[in-house]
C-alpha cells in the first residue's frame, strides 16, 4: 500500500506537469516545479542536486531538491516541496505537500529534464549564433517555432537588455552550450506580445566545474532548463513568469512566479484522493 501512495503523488505530479508545461518541449514531471536542482554529485559537480533559498523567499509554484533543501528562515512555497532531505526553520510554510522522494523519483525526474534538453537541441531549422553579449534582440524567424543555437555563453552587462521579440502564438527555444552571466541591472524581457510560457532556454552544457550560470540583481522571464548546470541568483532579482529546473541551485530570491499559473493545491488533494480510493479498493479486493 505504501508504494502505491508513493507512486500516486508521482502521477498525481505528472498530470499536473502536463497542464503547466507550456514550453516548446515536454518537460514531463520536472515541469511540475518552478525552482528545481535535480543534478546527480560527481567530483566537478559537488552542488548538483541541492536546491538553496534565502531568507523570505516566496516560491508561487513548487520547489525541489534532490539531494538536500535548504530553507532559510520565513520561506513560504505556495504548492509543494520536495527534496531527498529537508533542512527547514520551523516557520517554513508549504500550501502543497512537503515530502521526501526516493532516489528513483528524482532519477525519473532528472531524465525528463535530460529527454527534454536533447529534445530542444535537436530541433530542426536552427540559426546559428556566437556569444550573446550586450543588449540584443532575438526574432522571430517567421515560423511558429523559432530555434536558436548560441554556440558560447549569454553575457549581459549592467543595463543589456535580451529581449524576444514576437507575437503571442511564437515560440522560442534558445539552445546554449555554454553557461550565462547576467550583471545586476541586465534583464531578458518579451515584447510584441511573446509570451514568458513560450520561452525555453536549454543550457546543455554544465556541471559545477564547467560553465555555471551566475545572476545578480537582474530581471528575467521564460524557463531555463539545465539538467548539468549549477544556477547562483543573487538577491534582488526578480523572476515574474520564470522556471529555473537545474542541476543546483543557490538562490537569494524574493519571489519567483511561473510562466503559467500553478493549480491550487486543492487539485492535487482531489486527485490524491481518488487514487487513494482507488488503492484501497484494490487493496480490499486482493484480500477477499
Amino acid at each position: 500500500m505504501h508504494l502505491f501512495f508513493r507512486s500516486s503523488a508521482l502521477i498525481v505530479a505528472f498530470m499536473l506537469a502536463s497542464t503547466v508545461s507550456a514550453v516548446p518541449v515536454d518537460l514531463g514531471i520536472a515541469g511540475h516545479y518552478t525552482i528545481l536542482g535535480a543534478g546527480v554529485t560527481t567530483s566537478t559537480s559537488h552542488y548538483a542536486g541541492n536546491l538553496s533559498l534565502g531568507s523570505e523567499a516566496h516560491v508561487f509554484g513548487s520547489a525541489g531538491g534532490r539531494n538536500v533543501v535548504n530553507v532559510a528562515p520565513s520561506v513560504q512555497v505556495d504548492d509543494d516541496l520536495s527534496g531527498g532531505h529537508i533542512n527547514a526553520s520551523l516557520d517554513l510554510i508549504v500550501g502543497g505537500t512537503q515530502a521526501v522522494l526516493s532516489e528513483g523519483e528524482w532519477s525519473l525526474i532528472h531524465q525528463d529534464m535530460i529527454d527534454a534538453s536533447a529534445e530542444a537541441a535537436d530541433l530542426p531549422n536552427q540559426t546559428a549564433l556566437s556569444n550573446i553579449s550586450g543588449s540584443t534582440v532575438l526574432s522571430s524567424t517567421g515560423s511558429a517555432l523559432s530555434v536558436y543555437n548560441v554556440t558560447g555563453a549569454i553575457f549581459l552587462g549592467a543595463a543589456d537588455v535580451l529581449t524576444i521579440s514576437g507575437s503571442t502564438s511564437d515560440e522560442f527555444v534558445i539552445n546554449v552550450d555554454g553557461g550565462m552571466n547576467l550583471a545586476s541591472g541586465a534583464s531578458i524581457v518579451m515584447s510584441g506580445g511573446a509570451r514568458p510560457e513560450n520561452v525555453l532556454f536549454n543550457f546543455t552544457g554544465g556541471g559545477f566545474g564547467g560553465p555555471a550560470s551566475i545572476i545578480g540583481a537582474t530581471t528575467f522571464n521564460g524557463t531555463y532548463l539545465a539538467p548539468y548546470m549549477y544556477f547562483q541568483i543573487g538577491d534582488g532579482a526578480i523572476m515574474d513568469a520564470t522556471r529555473i529546473l537545474a542541476s543546483g541551485i543557490q538562490g537569494n530570491i524574493q519571489d519567483i512566479t511561473p510562466p503559467l499559473p500553478i493549480p491550487e493545491p486543492t487539485t492535487a488533494i482531489l486527485l490524491g484522493l481518488g487514487l487513494a480510493v482507488m488503492g484501497m479498493k484494490m487493496t480490499k479486493g486482493q484480500r477477499r
